[in-house]
């Protein structure tokens, strides 16, 4: 049975931003975003902003929802370098929250879902496909000044715009999935993700009892692996160049090891050599927490945030 819709102000009902961010609640194509800003610019809210602008993404992770990560994106936004202005976006995943339709697509072979790696891409890249439709639209509502006086400043039709996106798990899967989809695209950090759905999926299968590719009736059905050959991240390392990358692991993760990467990394390593996230331009850094398991701990959400600054920071240069 499917959730009940929650009131449309859901994400913000609980909400108490930290004092030096603000907040508001932007409904984009029939999208929720939650957007955080620090409230410490010098320019009044309702007036448009003609200074160019970072915006990012923050994707959750598998049976979560984006009210959970509300704390969390405040903090990013408040950890803004001065002189740069980050907004940071909460969404709902598809089929989660209050998007949620089918709970049993959400869980897992071993909970008894049969689609399970079929559901699990398709959330993974409708999501990708929602932030690059955020991409598009998004930007009609945050110049928008008719009506009441919003939150957070409006930015100018015409000023620069630089799109991030930065998500967990399940959210860590749809940002690479939108980083190489995506050319507006300048910054992608995946926690305790994968760029390499079939590296994950069939050792998956496989440590469930289940038959694997090329067995006819396998669960990584031939279609699905038809699919990734064209659109999942593995197969598009080339659309990564010019981009700004972090993957981060978990040492003792043995759901989404950092090891299902390891055909992505090596070919995302071609066009992305630099591991250096103190240069300036494109990279690629891995960084692995040793104690963590499939988490968000709390030293993979300082990387993100010093990552973050560090992009923030180059665009001001």
């Amino acid at each position: 049975m499917s959730q009940s819709p929650a009131p449309a102000s859901q994400l913000l009902a609980d909400l108490v931003p930290p004092e030096g961010v603000r907040s508001e609640l932007v409904v984009a194509g029939g999208i929720e975003v939650l957007l955080f800003e620090r409230s410490d610019s010098d320019l009044p809210a309702g007036q448009a902003d003609t200074r160019p602008v970072a915006v990012v993404f923050l994707l959750h992770g598998r049976l979560e929802s984006a009210a959970k990560y509300a704390p969390y994106a405040a903090l990013l936004a408040g950890a803004a370098p001065p002189g740069t202005r980050l907004l940071v976006a909460l969404l709902e995943q598809r089929n989660h929250g209050l998007r949620h339709v089918r709970a049993l697509a959400n869980r897992s072979w071993a909970d008894g879902n049969p689609t399970h790696a079929l559901d699990m891409w398709s959330v993974q890249y409708g999501t990708a496909r929602d932030v690059s439709f955020l991409i598009d639209v998004l930007p009609l509502f945050l110049a928008n000044t008719a009506g009441t006086e919003p939150a957070i400043p409006r930015i100018a039709h015409g000023a620069a715009v630089h799109w991030g996106v930065a998500g967990v798990s399940l959210g860590g899967h749809a940002t690479l999935l939108a980083a190489v989809h995506d050319p507006r695209i300048e910054l992608a950090v995946s926690v305790i993700g994968c760029g390499d759905n079939e590296g994950l999926m069939v050792p998956r299968a496989r440590n469930n009892g289940l038959p694997t590719p090329p067995a006819a009736d396998s669960p990584v059905t031939p279609a699905l692996l038809s699919l990734l050959a064209t659109h999942d991240p593995v197969h598009r390392t080339e659309h990564l160049a010019g981009k700004r990358i972090l993957l981060l692991s978990g040492g003792l993760d043995t759901l989404v090891p950092a090891s299902a990467s390891a055909r992505f990394v090596e070919r995302a390593r071609a066009v992305l050599p630099s591991s250096d996230a103190q240069a300036p331009g494109p990279c690629l850094v891995e960084i692995v927490d040793p104690k963590a398991k499939h988490e968000f701990s709390v030293f993979m959400k300082g990387e993100v945030i010093s990552f973050t600054a560090q992009w923030l920071e180059l665009l001001a240069a």
